[in-house]
């Protein structure tokens, strides 16, 4: 009778500390879970199997940001599984300590429990974050993603590009990319980027191979980027027509990438209507515009746009006035050229050589 009154006691308790510590983790109350850590000290585990309400404990601490005291919770429990694992490594990860990330999953490897695809998603974070990891800890990770038949999952396979295209490990990313079967949108963004730093060739070929899915603005400006590179004009007007109906084009960077796509191709005034369609403006769009005017010969219309861009009051940085001095100088036009000479020395230590390069060909 005693007996089974203790067990309902340690039960409710049990419900009570679940209870308590996921609201801990949902509000990241840190007060609340030191409570409930410092009660379950005082509570007899032998009688019970505390392990749940451990791996909630140790969720609530990482959750957080406390990963010193969920990896003290962590190891002392006298039995772990794979949600132990996997909350702490998570939450490292998170913190921002990937070589303690990867370490701590060497160990559980070690400890022959198995890991879930959640736990392959944080190491493989862990990878991506921290360029001191060689690529060759990341290649033994995802080998034994496929050794224990992940290598479907699109999250793993998306992590793993990002690693190869950081190292510039093109060729291997498209042939895990092409491997892969169920590609979702990221997939496809991750390897355009791939394009874009290695190989703009690609890009024109990725776009007609994509398949109907729903690009978001980082397809549109990663592939505008790349086609503009490139002059592509052809398959630039078409991802134009699809960015149009996409709503995508008031975009920021998608505007920008869609303007210096058009002044590549040597089209002024589809790049002035691109950006007169651009609801927000920063300095990159107006400085990249004035540059298109004065590569096309129109340096008046340069000079425009660079005093339309103050007057709608975004400041120049130093491409702006390296831009502003060469103008004066296509000009021959020494009193534009002092007017941006006073922005130049009121901008003081943000310029740098490319400024005073052109402040001396100006001169």
């Amino acid at each position: 009778m005693l007996l089974s009154q203790f067990k309902k006691k340690l039960h409710t308790a049990a419900t009570n500390y679940v209870s308590i510590l996921r609201e801990c983790v949902e509000i990241s109350n840190l007060r609340k879970a030191k409570t409930v850590h410092a009660k379950l000290i005082k509570t007899s585990e032998q009688e019970t199997d505390f392990r749940f309400i451990h791996n909630l404990l140790i969720h609530a601490y990482v959750k957080c940001g406390d990963v010193i005291n969920g990896r003290q919770v962590f190891e002392k429990m006298p039995e772990k599984n794979v949600v132990s694992w996997t909350v702490l490594i998570a939450g490292f990860v998170r913190k921002g300590f990937p070589i303690e990330t990867v370490s701590l999953f060497y160990d559980m490897h070690k400890s022959s429990i198995r890991p879930n695809e959640y736990t392959f998603v944080s190491v493989l974070q862990a990878c991506s974050f921290a360029e001191s990891l060689h690529l060759i800890c990341a290649l033994q990770i995802f080998a034994l993603i496929i050794r224990l038949g992940f290598e479907g999952n699109v999250y793993l396979v998306n992590s793993f590009l990002t690693i190869l295209i950081r190292d510039g490990k093109l060729d291997e990313a498209i042939q895990v990319f092409q491997g892969c079967f169920n590609r979702d949108i990221v997939s496809w963004n991750a390897i355009f980027n791939g394009f874009l730093k290695f190989s703009c060739d690609y890009m024109d070929s990725g776009v007609k191979c994509c398949p109907k899915l729903t690009p978001d603005n980082f397809t549109y400006a990663t592939v505008l980027t790349g086609l503009a590179e490139l002059s592509n004009l052809e398959t630039g007007l078409k991802v134009h027509a699809l960015l149009v109906k996409s709503g995508y084009g008031a975009e920021m960077c998608v505007g920008n990438a869609l303007v210096d796509m058009y002044l590549k191709s040597r089209r002024l005034n589809d790049g002035f209507a691109a950006l007169a369609e651009m609801t927000l403006k920063d300095v990159c769009s107006w400085t990249q515009m004035a540059a298109g005017c004065l590569n096309y010969g129109e340096p008046v219309e340069a000079l425009r746009v660079i005093g339309e861009m103050r007057r709608a009051g975004v400041g120049p940085n130093k491409f702006t006035l390296a831009t502003g001095l060469n103008v004066c100088a296509n000009m021959s036009s020494l009193d534009e050229g002092l007017k941006v000479h006073t922005l130049v020395i009121k901008l003081g230590d943000d310029v740098d050589v490319c400024v005073d390069n052109a402040l001396l060909n100006m001169y």
